[in-house]
């Protein structure tokens, strides 16, 4: 859903396979445009570009041949794997003791370990009084990310010392916008905290721009929490493909997710971990 309602606008149940199949006509869509611009990966190759066509989509059963292409950045079945599936699996192990199997022998969902740790998901977007002014030019797009970036930093120490998180997954998406001549940026995340969140720090949150959400310890609160901490940029699929090809290759080996955990004494699941016999 992180990916689909961006993208396509529909609940993915029960419009399930029109959803899928409208968002890899987008992604092939993307492709042949990057293609055009010189996107340098599969500018003058069709093994690749089939390649990339093929990723498999994420959460769908394929042939075990297929491989992922890694494209995180823009494919949109590699940034649910790698942004929204990954951390949530280490937070369903944390809050519920796995991150395969959520029912008990009775078919029901299996206690919370942790009641006392509430969900926050937060987003802090460079827009309005956070905007970069700067020319946005295909040679100067790492400098801008650089800059950039330094606006939605400014809230990293509520997010995680100011909210006394004991876990935390931090995610920078990153898009062109050509009319504005800006990179868009946001610093958004998904955070484990004992108690629940200190109503200073909320507001001086949302004062630098941020955009904070509670969610109790549940399947349900998790879900919802990564839904909205960590939306696909739709731009990336709508924005110039020359502009978005030299960002590509710009931010190949740009580090942009964090997680962050434990801050404080071993949970139970990690005591358990660290014995013998376990699997």
């Amino acid at each position: 859903m992180a990916v689909m309602k961006s993208l396509v606008h529909k609940d993915l149940l029960p419009h399930a396979q029109a959803s899928l199949d409208r968002l890899r006509e987008l992604w092939h869509g993307r492709l042949y445009a990057l293609r055009a611009a010189n996107w340098a990966p599969i500018s003058d190759d069709a093994v690749s570009l089939t390649y990339f066509r093929n990723c498999p989509p994420f959460g769908v059963k394929t042939d075990t041949t297929s491989k992922p292409c890694k494209r995180h950045l823009i494919c949109p079945f590699c940034y649910g794997r790698m942004h929204v599936l990954r951390p949530f699996c280490k937070f369903e192990k944390v809050l519920y003791g796995s991150d395969t199997h959520y029912l008990g022998k009775d078919g029901h969902l299996l206690p919370v370990l942790r009641p006392d740790l509430k969900i926050v998901s937060f987003r802090c977007p460079t827009s309005g009084t956070n905007r970069v002014r700067r020319e946005l030019t295909d040679t100067g797009l790492w400098d801008h990310w650089q800059v950039a970036k330094e606006f939605v930093r400014a809230n990293r120490k509520i997010e995680v010392n100011g909210f006394g998180a004991e876990y935390a997954s931090i995610l920078f998406s990153v898009y062109p916008v050509q009319q504005s001549s800006r990179l868009g940026i946001v610093r958004s995340g998904v955070l484990l905290v004992p108690g629940g969140l200190p109503k200073s720090e909320v507001i001086a949150y949302r004062m630098g721009g941020g955009i904070v959400k509670q969610f109790e310890p549940s399947k349900e609160g998790l879900y919802r929490a990564h839904v909205h901490a960590f939306k696909y940029p739709n731009r990336m699929m709508t924005e110039s493909p020359y502009l978005t090809a030299r960002l590509l290759e710009h931010m190949h080996y740009a580090r942009v997710a964090t997680w962050y955990g434990p801050r404080g004494s071993k949970t139970a699941i990690e005591e358990d971990a660290d014995g013998e016999g376990q699997e």
